[in-house]
């Protein structure tokens, strides 16, 4: 089986030196492979340029945003700039994460043995502060997003998603709202199966308090973060209707919402 054409999908802004730094990673892999970048700056200020990601020739795909759209537009337009270049993998790796040496090696391995899956998941190693737990399971194997990353938490708090483009096909992310939805691409990959999960390390994430993709957690800035942390329960519950932790979530969260909805009217109001 020949190795897969592979885009590295990443959504910057204001993040130009760590940006580089990636780029670089990609370019010093151990193994040869058929890979693209495609970097899409969410209206960086100031702008960032192909010459400061320091391309390779034919390496990257460029595209600016003309104003900030937040981090769901911007991977929804690169995954759009991605699946036109014809590649048969694509892998998501933040502006302020980068790869392991191997990485490569680690992709051809995924496609060449586990073909039929579409969807790998493998491991981060943290650099700075490092969140939430740190588990993971024993063996290798194919895993369910609903069972076994939300309900019986499995895994840890962020892995490497590198998923096949047959999978993508009209899944993307929710823009309804800007922050704390990551969460609706993978459940609407996860009912097209599972993913085939290894503990090998590929990627280095670091946890910046700038930049695009982390919004520290704390009170919902806007109504469709409030209803987000309702309907990621409710879409677990309703596909797993027999799980009681399922429902227990999104009771919990029903109980929340009108407190984040009255502080939320608060925040706007100025009196909080």
């Amino acid at each position: 089986m020949k190795t897969p054409r592979l885009a590295i999908l990443t959504a910057s802004y204001n993040r130009r030196d760590s940006l580089r730094r990636l780029h670089r990673a990609l370019a010093r892999q151990a193994c040869a492979l058929d890979w693209l970048h495609v970097v899409v700056d969410d209206a960086s200020d100031p702008p960032i340029t192909e010459a400061d990601v320091g391309a390779q020739p034919g390496r990257l795909v460029f595209h600016r945003n003309t104003r900030n759209r937040g981090p769901l537009v911007t991977r929804n337009t690169g995954l759009d700039i991605a699946l036109a270049e014809n590649v048969e993998l694509i892998a998501f790796v933040d502006d302020d994460d980068t790869v392991t040496p191997d990485f490569f090696c680690y992709v051809t391995d995924m496609w060449t043995n586990h073909h039929d899956v579409g969807w790998y998941v493998s491991r981060c190693r943290f650099t700075g502060e490092t969140p939430g737990s740190a588990v993971w399971p024993e063996a290798d194997g194919v895993y369910d997003w609903f069972d076994d990353m939300q309900l019986r938490r499995r895994f840890g708090a962020d892995v490497m998603h590198v998923v096949a483009a047959r999978r993508l096909q009209g899944v993307r992310f929710s823009t309804w709202g800007r922050h704390q939805r990551e969460w609706t691409l993978l459940a609407r990959l996860a009912r097209g199966g599972g993913f085939y999960a290894t503990d090998r390390i590929t990627k280095i994430a670091t946890y910046s308090p700038d930049g695009l993709t982390l919004r520290k957690r704390g009170p919902a800035p806007d109504l469709a973060t409030c209803a987000g942390y309702v309907a990621k329960p409710a879409v677990i519950a309703l596909r797993r209707p027999r799980s009681l932790t399922a429902w227990r979530a999104l009771a919990r969260q029903l109980v929340r919402f009108p407190l984040r909805l009255g502080l939320l009217a608060l925040r706007r109001l100025g009196l909080a």
